[in-house]
């Protein structure tokens, strides 16, 4: 499992690191390697006493637009209103201050 860990300078002569969502720990070392050791004490710990980080799937709902979908397909003036929005855009491209 990698995790993202913010280390920094704290205090001086000291470093803080911390650990967000999921499991919000924070320690303070003498060092680098002493904060980072600590933090991970503070999540292996968590991790023992049966903590455990999972996906959970869900359903998404489907767009409310997509039941019209190709509904046009079969249209006999669909082909003439896609050439009329091509030539729209076209005509906008040329002038913009066409309407």
């Amino acid at each position: 499992m990698h995790l993202t860990i913010l280390l920094e300078p704290a205090d001086g002569q000291k470093y803080r690191a911390l650990c967000g969502f999921p499991f919000a720990v924070e320690a303070e070392g003498a060092s680098r390697e002493e904060a980072l050791s600590k933090v991970r004490e503070q999540i292996e710990q968590k991790l023992r006493s049966g903590a455990e980080i999972l996906t959970l799937e869900v359903a998404t709902p489907e767009h409310p637009w997509r039941r019209f979908a190709g509904t046009l397909k079969d249209d006999p003036l669909y082909e003439e209103w896609v050439q009329a929005m091509a030539q729209n855009r076209a005509n906008i491209d040329d002038d913009p201050n066409a309407s």
